[in-house]
């Protein structure tokens, strides 16, 4: 009884902690950034990282429970992950090329065109729903440490204590990652609706699009050779940095601006008043 409960008090912030990292994976990032200007940055986009999220968690579920009860023994895991691993990258990759593709073509308002036009006529592909279904795309692959580690995890539990407890911890782990997805989506409809229109925007479109073939090809190639090229924490760190330059240049290009648009301010004004003097002047006797 006593180990139990030790396992229970350790297993539970272990799968919270599990959830939080994996909502910072860069396909997480990447795929809530690409849905959040695919829907233009509308009030409902909001939810979208919830839907990913949500979505996301339905696979992971379905995942545990195939390891569980049909498998039987997680010795299994790395078999799944393989293919998981390229199914998770060749979305990813795919995605990417998309977002290129549609930025060089349309320029800033490919996404939106697409969106607008075409997707949101459909009622599935409302923001929730396309942000649902993305989820539970991205889910079907094994496609990080942190989402086999919760798996396995919980196939231990199921193997030790039960079914029950397995999928508890599996909803420890999405209380983690849900809620920082759906802050992810806020932050982001947020901050793209003021950056909308400006070349930081049209750069950070490409640079997250780049990074998400790179780290797609990357991890691609170290699931097929079993090898270990770039550190987990890689893709995370490259999306993070792309936003934060993005809306620094944003930020100082604005200033920037507004500095100008004084400066011409003040400029028109002096002339305006050389002007007027010189009116007064010829009207005097």
């Amino acid at each position: 009884m006593v180990e139990t409960l030790t396992f229970i008090l350790i297993s539970i912030p272990t799968m919270i902690l599990l959830g939080l990292r994996h909502a910072l994976d860069v396909d997480h990032i990447t795929a809530i950034d690409n849905l959040v200007r695919l829907h233009n940055s509308t009030r409902k986009s909001q939810l979208i990282g919830a839907g990913f999220s949500l979505g996301h968690m339905i696979s992971v579920l379905a995942e545990m429970i195939l390891i569980i009860y049909f498998i039987g023994s997680i010795t299994r895991v790395d078999q799944l992950s393989f293919w998981g691993g390229v199914i998770g990258a060749i979305a990813l990759g795919v995605i990417g090329a998309i977002n290129i593709y549609s930025m060089k073509k349309w320029g800033k308002t490919g996404s939106a065109i697409l969106a607008s036009k075409i997707l949101a006529r459909i009622g599935v592909m409302k923001p929730f729903s396309s942000a649902l279904i993305a989820g539970m795309v991205f889910g079907l692959g094994f496609d990080t440490a942190t989402q086999i580690s919760a798996i396995t995890l919980s196939a231990v539990a199921s193997a030790t204590l039960g079914v029950q407890v397995a999928l508890v911890l599996a909803g420890f782990f999405a209380a983690g990652m849900v809620p920082l997805d759906t802050l992810d989506s806020y932050i982001l409809r947020y901050a793209f609706s003021r950056i909308f229109d400006t070349r930081a925007f049209r750069f950070m479109a490409y640079s997250l699009s780049g990074a998400a073939l790179t780290v797609a090809a990357v991890a691609s190639y170290e699931t097929i050779t079993n090898s270990e090229i770039l550190p987990d924490i890689t893709g995370s760190v490259l999306a993070v940095t792309i936003i934060v330059v993005s809306f620094g240049y944003a930020y100082a290009a604005r200033k920037r601006r507004i500095v100008n648009s004084n400066g011409a301010g003040s400029a028109s004004q002096i002339k305006n008043k050389r002007q007027n003097d010189g009116e007064d002047e010829r009207l005097l006797p």
